[in-house]
């Protein structure tokens, strides 16, 4: 049986590799440590699927988690406010720029949608330049 498994996988709307490795104790096989962005994940388990697949399931935990978060102490005009701001940054690493733009999709979401992001902004003035706003 291979000692490694990678797989490029689509986890809530963005592409990313999972891969697994075999652990081994003394010798024996223990188990897969499962790495997905910068996460790794242990599961005592033969399978090499059925490690890859729990390491998802906690990944997409841990994301519901961080959204939970940010709906629970972020009003919804901050929530906007910040998902403007990341719109409007660019940076000269793509990988950055991907990530910045899956968590804008994502503050997005939890307002209903960009339309509702772009109404909240709006509202706050957050869609004008800097220079162009009233500085207090």
């Amino acid at each position: 049986m291979q000692s490694t498994k990678q797989q490029t996988m689509n986890i809530d709307g963005r592409k990313v590799t999972v891969r697994a490795r075999r652990r081994h104790s003394r010798g024996t096989p223990i188990g897969w440590s499962v790495k997905i962005d910068t996460a790794t994940y242990f599961f005592n388990v033969l399978d090499p699927r059925q490690a890859m697949d729990k390491a998802v399931a906690k990944h997409r935990a841990r994301i519901y988690d961080l959204l939970d978060a940010i709906r629970e102490q972020l009003s919804p005009h901050t929530v906007a406010a910040v998902a403007t701001c990341l719109q409007a940054n660019r940076t000269n690493n793509p990988d950055v720029d991907r990530q910045v733009r899956w968590l804008h999709d994502q503050l997005c979401e939890l307002l209903g949608g960009s339309e509702q992001q772009a109404r909240l902004a709006e509202e706050l003035g957050t869609c004008r330049p800097r220079n162009e706003r009233t500085e207090t």
